[in-house]
């Protein structure tokens, strides 16, 4: 049985499993700004905690995260979601979403996705997420569907 701990990133050793895994999985990102965004932007943002993190460890290796930051009062975005491809299938993307919404219960949540990754695509909707918008915001031949996911109001 696959053993998981979720967590944030809580140190140097933790941060750099993550940066190699982001790294070795880039899925469908472009490497002329992904691994720039990796070196200049992510790691360094997870560091102060611009970026907030959920991570999923299966004995000492990273097999999943979330990567997010607060855009406003009301809203995150979603920077980086992936799962090891042997490790999909399990609620590990599921669980650290959930975990994300129950942290912050009243924020609505954006993010972008390839037009053409049909697994995100499929596991952002069937999670809640509503395609907004067409966009291209990488590349000028690739284009981005915005989604975004409201909080659920619960009245007492």
């Amino acid at each position: 049985m696959l053993q998981i701990t979720f967590k944030e990133i809580e140190d140097e050793k933790e941060l750099k499993l993550l940066e190699n895994f982001i790294k070795q999985n880039p899925e469908f990102y472009h490497k002329s700004f992904y691994f720039p965004w990796i070196k200049e932007k992510c790691i360094p943002r997870i560091e102060t905690q611009e970026y907030k993190t959920i991570v999923s460890f299966s004995e000492g290796i990273v097999i999943g995260n979330i990567i997010y930051r607060y855009l406003n009062n009301s809203t995150l975005e979603i920077k980086n979601l992936r799962v090891k491809k042997p490790n999909r299938g399990r609620d590990i993307g599921h669980f650290m979403l959930i975990q994300m919404e129950r942290d912050n219960p009243k924020y609505s949540i954006k993010t972008d996705v390839t037009e053409n990754n049909y697994a995100m695509l499929n596991f952002l909707t069937k999670n809640g997420f509503q395609i907004k918008s067409k966009e291209n915001l990488y590349l000028p031949n690739q284009t981005e569907l915005i989604l975004e996911k409201h909080p659920k109001i619960i009245h007492q």
